[in-house]
């Protein structure tokens, strides 16, 4: 019974993982076609913003909420959890004040600023709504209920299809802000939901209790903060940068011909769900079936990469103009697709010897490592930009993931002694 509610949890987890990640997608391949490419640049400038204020908001309260609640008493539960909805919300609504303001009073001194004022506006509200609705998701898997988080993005999902025809139907001009607020609006849909759904007692929330909720989060969250901004920044600054150096045209064809390997990108977070348990199991008792299970991990992400980069360049004469019409030149996105294809298989090679990683609790050597690739990847970015454009933001980004592995390797050299300890203390008690 307990494996059959397993592996229920299991394909739910991945189906939720496949329609999450695949609106992204699928709403991505739609702007990529309907928007000029500075539009797309905009709105990919926008949506990596986005990301980034998640990212923070997560590791300073979801991630904190998910590891203490097992700490509090069984009838102060959904108590505490509707205090973090409360400090979460008050997170939205004070920092997105704050960006209104600073846009507004810096719109009054810079023509440059006012000239993003809705653009910038409009992030915020993305950002918010995002990282709402990301609450009820960590909710639903820490109280075991992960059907919910299934409705709440199915809902996102067909909300965010639904404006999309009356869009086309109505016959509103599209722009990069369009787009982002189609999204806010479809992510406070599946906000809504997961309000309705968790029916949290907010009546009874005191101020005190709120305080000291925050206090407690923040122990935790300031570190797990700066990691998860040193692996953000390392991941996207090849966006940010080239967002400096050359425009919102140059962040269009980036993150264009990135789409093209999302598919089998995506496939890496369903797979860890289903590995990583086990990995953790066998680290426990049978040292032998983590380091298979491990090895064949990493096999099975680097094959997918090496076999979907294969077919995805045989066929990507055909398969660029057919995705992305006339806006964007074959000849111009081959060597991106190329380099595309090349991290592809890096990104394989590093999510597997992460995972392996944290499985082993190697936390404070891999917030260390992506901080020293964070400072590593920006220099090598903006060499690489000035030596061939464009593609030298993917060149860049490449190396510095090439770095994030090798410092991922040392880890796994350093702890070798570890392991093999452990198999001779598993192997005498066996």
């Amino acid at each position: 019974m307990r494996a059959k509610s397993i592996g229920k949890s299991l394909f739910i987890s991945i189906l939720n993982q496949v329609v999450s990640s695949g609106t992204n997608f699928l709403l991505g391949f739609y702007l990529v076609r309907i928007l000029m490419p500075v539009e797309f640049g905009f709105y990919s400038i926008g949506f990596t913003i986005s990301l980034f204020y998640v990212g923070v908001g997560n590791a300073l309260f979801l991630t904190q909420m998910v590891v203490h609640v097992p700490d509090k008493r069984l009838e102060d539960r959904l108590s505490y959890m509707g205090r973090m909805l409360t400090i979460v919300a008050l997170f939205c609504l004070l920092t997105v004040l704050a960006i209104g303001l600073l846009l507004g009073f810096g719109g009054i001194y810079s023509d440059w600023l006012a000239q993003y004022l809705n653009l910038g506006f409009t992030i915020a509200a993305a950002s918010a709504a995002y990282l709402i609705k990301e609450f009820f998701i960590r909710y639903a898997y820490t109280a075991r209920k992960e059907v919910w988080a299934l409705k709440v993005n199915f809902v996102v999902a067909m909300a965010l299809v639904a404006l999309l025809i009356i869009q086309r139907f109505v016959g509103i001009t599209f722009h990069a802000e369009t787009a982002l607020w189609l999204y806010t609006v479809s992510n406070t849909a599946g906000a809504i939901t997961g309000f309705v759904l968790v029916r949290l007692p907010l009546r009874t929330i005191k101020y005190q209790q709120l305080i000291g909720d925050v206090r407690e989060a923040w122990v935790g969250g300031s570190w797990a903060t700066g990691s998860t901004v040193a692996y953000l920044f390392r991941a996207q600054a090849y966006i940010i940068l080239t967002a400096g150096l050359i425009g919102p045209v140059g962040v269009a064809y980036l993150n264009a011909s990135r789409l093209l390997v999302t598919p089998v990108i995506m496939l890496t977070p369903a797979l860890s769900q289903v590995f990583m348990p086990r990995l953790a199991a066998f680290r426990a008792s049978n040292l032998h079936g983590f380091l298979w299970a491990s090895s064949l991990f990493s096999a099975l992400l680097l094959a997918m990469a090496i076999i979907y980069s294969l077919w995805l360049l045989s066929f990507a004469d055909i398969i660029t103009p057919m995705v992305f019409g006339q806006q964007y030149g074959y000849m111009y996105m081959y060597p991106l697709i190329l380099v595309w294809c090349f991290v592809t298989g890096l990104l394989a090679l590093r999510n597997s010897v992460e995972m392996v990683l944290q499985v082993l609790k190697q936390f404070r050597g891999l917030m260390l490592t992506n901080m020293l690739s964070a400072v590593v990847a920006v220099p090598a970015i903006v060499i690489f930009i000035y030596i061939s454009g464009v593609q030298g933001a993917v060149d860049g980004f490449a190396f510095s993931e090439l770095a994030t592995i090798l410092g991922f390797f040392w880890l796994l050299y350093r702890d070798r002694g570890k392991l093999i300890k452990k198999k001779c203390e598993i192997g005498s008690i066996s």
